[in-house]
């Protein structure tokens, strides 16, 4: 089927699961509802590839510690986990409440993960209060036909190509 679909997001919302893949393991996925905390998506048109928050990162390897090199110190694997990533899909809630898939293509595919110090306040006092981050680039857009953003009303509406 060829064509285009079209979907509206709150922006407030979160996503409602990820699926990472590494050269560990095959993808596993992770609930966000299991997570301490949100999980805030970026939508961000000027990101070649992807970066999650060290907090959400952190998270995932103390909930799957397959995901990890068990033989290297911690600071290590973390690196190691890092720069093993190979793709990411977010399946995010929509307003119709049809899911909608993003997921990284092999082209522009960047990974990253470090602390964002996008709010206010000490981290070390106020840092299990704010979401966790995952800034999605140029890489989750290829086939995306168009991204409106109204930023009052807090939607966002991304318009996909299908393919047969």
């Amino acid at each position: 089927l060829n064509g285009s679909k079209s979907n509206d997001m709150d922006l407030t919302a979160s996503s409602s699961s990820i699926d990472a893949s590494n050269n560990r393991t095959n993808t596993i996925r992770i609930d966000v509802s299991k997570l301490s905390r949100p999980v805030a998506v970026v939508l961000d048109t000027g990101l070649t590839g992807c970066i999650f928050s060290d907090s959400l990162t952190n998270e995932i390897l103390q909930q799957k510690p397959q995901m990890l090199d068990t033989k290297l110190a911690k600071t290590e694997a973390f690196d190691a986990f890092v720069a093993s990533m190979q793709g990411v899909k977010l399946q995010l809630e929509t307003l119709d409440e049809v899911p909608l898939e993003l997921a990284s293509g092999a082209q522009y595919w960047d990974f990253s993960s470090f602390y964002l110090p996008w709010f206010n306040g000490d981290r070390s006092k106020y840092d299990d209060h704010f979401p966790h981050i995952i800034a999605v680039g140029n890489t989750f857009w290829v086939g995306t036909e168009s991204l409106t953003v109204d930023s009052k009303a807090g939607l966002a509406m991304i318009e996909q190509t299908l393919e047969a």
